[in-house]
């Protein structure tokens, strides 16, 4: 009798401590996400260049050590949000003319909203790309040498 319920204490136990790791690695993740999103705007807006979140999500792929494929689903979902905002934010200053015309260029095929989430589309993949390859090149100046498989 004493001897299950010592079982089901340890398995309870297991579960907690799982339950906390998990919670724990999802904490970090998500301050590498903010890191990369807040990163990305102030370096964006001080150099006015669209292309500027590209070295910030480099080095916070390289800083926040997940294997690639984890730094580039992270770059992937922080990007995304980003660019799919502010594109949003731009399309409904301007009342959605600008889309409107760039929709009309081509073809007339897409609207307003489906420009502003391509775009932001395209900015999480090279932000992914960036971050991955943040993560890649941390993983080539190891001791070891050993990439992390993707």
């Amino acid at each position: 009798m004493f001897d299950k319920l010592k079982s089901v204490q340890n398995q309870v136990g297991d579960a907690q401590a799982q339950a906390a790791a998990f919670k724990a690695k999802l904490l970090s993740l998500g301050t590498g996400a903010i890191a990369v999103i807040v990163g990305s705007v102030l370096i964006s807006f001080v150099s006015g260049s669209w292309w500027a979140f590209v070295p910030v999500c480099a080095v916070v792929g390289a800083a926040i050590g997940q294997t690639p494929a984890q730094s580039y689903a992270y770059g992937l979902a922080a990007m995304s949000l980003l660019w799919m905002t502010y594109a949003g934010f731009l399309n409904n200053a301007n009342v959605g003319l600008l889309s409107g015309r760039i929709s009309q260029l081509l073809g007339g095929a897409v609207s307003g909203m489906q420009l502003v989430f391509v775009t932001g589309l395209l900015g999480g993949i090279l932000g992914g790309f960036a971050t991955m390859l943040g993560a890649t090149a941390r993983d080539l100046f190891r001791k070891d040498n050993n990439l992390q498989a993707i």
